[in-house]
């Protein structure tokens, strides 16, 4: 019955964290960081958690931009990133070493792309936001060009650092006059706190090693980010 109830619960967390689909736009420029555009004779794709592992095309915008639409759950924690051929190997010759020279690698030291609890060091990293988004990123660099909801409000508007955290986090809200609340994965609400600004510290001190749920609420706007405490 208890696991029954918690279920029903984080189902109704918020805006349905983990049923809830939004549009997630993939948004490349393909110029490398020396400012060289990258070769896209056989076309650009996008690879990774994000497409199930299959290679998917990306739209040629002209002018070195490319783009790839698709779905994706709130909360989901994927790996992407882009290639320029539509193969793991060489047209089926096993030579398993024929992507790694047209893939892009980002930086491995770059938190942005490659956070502590990344699985592939080389791979980019994303938890699904809860808005329609645009992730606009460059050719094998971490820095976004631009990550805006389609609605026109930042993603970033809501952020929270350092993620993963310790002992303390600092929470940028997406407006004032905000409550936060944080949860565990049963659906446990683990604190409850009240703030008239757009920037709080919270203290994490004795909470275990998990993941936690942190919701933010502004008025009649829900925002959801997953918090990694170690």
């Amino acid at each position: 019955m208890k696991k029954i109830t918690a279920l029903l619960f984080v189902l109704s967390l918020g805006l349905g964290l983990f049923a809830q689909n939004v549009n997630v736009s993939f948004k490349l420029k393909a110029i490398n960081p020396e400012g060289v555009a990258v070769d896209t004779t056989e076309g650009v794709y996008l690879v990774g958690d994000v497409t199930s592992w299959q290679f998917r095309p990306m739209e040629d915008l002209g002018d070195h931009i490319y783009i790839f639409d698709t779905t994706l759950h709130v909360g989901d924690t994927l790996s992407f990133y882009f290639i320029l051929v539509n193969s793991w190997d060489s047209a089926g010759n096993q030579d398993w070493n024929y992507y790694k020279r047209y893939r892009e690698y980002p930086d491995t030291a770059d938190v942005i792309c490659n956070p502590s609890w990344a699985k592939w060091k080389g791979d980019r990293w994303m938890i699904v936001p809860n808005k329609d988004t645009v992730i606009y990123v460059q050719w094998a660099l971490c820095g976004s060009l631009s990550s805006t909801a389609v609605s026109g409000t930042s993603v970033a508007a809501f952020d929270v650092f350092p993620n993963p955290a310790k002992d303390r986090i600092t929470v940028i809200l997406p407006a004032a006059s905000s409550k936060i609340d944080i949860y565990d994965l049963t659906g446990k609400r683990i604190k409850s706190i009240a703030t008239s600004g757009k920037s709080i510290n919270i203290d994490l001190t004795g909470l275990p090693s998990s993941m936690y749920i942190l919701k933010a609420t502004s008025g009649k706007q829900t925002f959801l980010r997953k918090v990694l405490v170690e």
